[in-house]
C-alpha cells in the first residue's frame, strides 16, 4: 500500500506561457531541506515532492503540466528543454552520497516513500501517454555530472524521447541529478496498482456483457454508466470495449451470411463497430444480467 499523500495547491503557484503536452517526465532533486523558493517561480519546476520517510509524501504544486516548468538551462542556439513538452518535479533532498546523512537520500528510497511518489505520479503520466520507462540510465552522482559519463541525451534523442529522465539526461544542462535514482524500484511501484484488475480480466468482463448504446435497451431496464477515467485501468476497458464491439459485430455478420466473410465484408463489419464506438462516446452502457428466478 502507498504511504499518504498531501498535495497543495495553493501555496507556490506561478504562472507560465503554455508548452506542448508533455511526454517526458524528468526528475530533479533540490539539494536541500525544505521549499525553494524558486526566484519567485523564474526556476520554477511543476511540482515539488518531500519526502516523508516511511510514512509518504508532501507535494507542492506550481504550475500544470501543460505550463512551462523553468528548472532547465536552456542555452542559445541548440534545443528547447523547458518548452519541449516535459513534465519537472523537483525531489527534495539529495542525490550525493557524500551528504546521505544531512538529507533524504533518493538513491535509496523507502518504498513508502516510493510508493506514494508513484501513485502521485501516476494518473499525470497516464493522461499524457508518458510510457512508464526510462528514456536512459540514471548514473550515480558525481559520475552523472556533466557528460562525460555518456548519460545525457544528444539533441535528437532529446526531441524525439518519451518516458522517464532526469536532469542528468538534459542536453545543455551539466546537474548530475538525480543521480542514481532508484528507477526500476519506482517503475515497479507506477505498474502496481491496488485493486488493479489484470487486462485479461477487464477483457473477460466486457466481452461477457452485452456492450450496447442506450437507445437498444428496454424502457424498464436498469442502466449501468461507467464514466470514462483518465486511470489506466479504463483506458483498457474502453480499448476492450471496442474490441468487444468489433467481435459481435463480425460474429453477426457471419451468422447472417452463414459462411466466412469476405475481406470486404470484415471491413464494413468494422467501420459499423467504429461508428458505434463513437456513438456511445462518454459511457459505457451495459445490460445488466436477468436476476435469478427461485422456486
Amino acid at each position: 500500500m502507498p504511504g499518504t499523500i498531501s498535495v497543495d495547491t495553493t501555496s507556490q503557484v506561478f504562472t507560465a506561457s503554455r508548452q506542448p503536452d508533455p511526454d517526458l517526465c524528468l526528475i530533479h532533486t533540490t539539494e536541500v531541506w525544505g521549499w525553494p523558493p524558486y526566484a519567485g517561480g523564474g526556476e520554477a519546476p511543476h511540482v515539488t515532492v518531500k519526502p516523508i520517510p516511511g510514512k509518504g509524501i508532501a507535494v507542492r504544486v506550481h504550475r500544470p503540466p501543460t505550463d512551462v516548468g523553468k528548472s532547465l538551462a536552456n542555452r542559445p542556439g541548440g534545443v528547447e528543454t523547458n518548452r519541449r513538452g516535459v513534465w519537472q518535479l523537483e525531489l527534495m533532498g539529495t542525490c550525493d552520497p557524500s551528504r546521505k546523512d544531512e538529507l533524504y537520500y533518493w538513491p535509496d528510497a523507502d518504498d513508502v516513500v516510493l510508493s506514494a511518489l508513484a501513485e502521485f505520479v501516476r494518473p499525470t503520466l497516464v493522461r499524457f501517454r508518458i510510457p512508464f520507462r526510462a528514456v536512459a540510465p540514471f548514473l550515480p552522482y558525481p559520475k552523472s555530472y556533466g557528460s562525460k559519463g555518456g548519460q545525457r541525451l544528444s539533441f535528437t534523442e532529446w526531441n524525439t524521447a518519451r518516458g522517464i529522465c532526469g536532469h542528468q539526461h538534459a542536453p545543455e544542462n551539466d546537474h548530475g541529478d538525480p543521480g542514481a535514482f532508484p528507477i526500476a524500484r519506482f517503475i515497479q511501484h507506477l505498474n502496481q496498482e491496488d485493486d488493479m484488475p489484470s487486462v485479461k480480466e477487464l477483457v473477460d468482463a466486457l466481452l461477457s456483457a452485452k456492450v450496447v448504446p442506450a437507445p437498444m435497451l428496454g424502457e424498464r431496464e436498469q442502466l449501468v454508466a461507467i464514466p470514462r477515467s483518465e486511470e489506466l485501468s479504463m483506458r483498457w476497458a474502453l480499448e476492450a470495449r471496442d474490441n468487444a464491439i468489433q467481435a459481435r459485430k463480425l460474429a453477426e455478420a457471419q451468422a447472417l451470411k452463414g459462411k466466412a466473410l469476405t475481406k470486404d465484408e470484415v471491413k464494413a463489419a468494422l467501420e459499423e463497430a467504429l461508428a458505434e464506438s463513437v456513438d456511445i462516446e462518454a459511457t459505457l452502457t451495459v445490460r445488466p444480467a436477468a436476476p435469478e428466478v427461485t422456486q
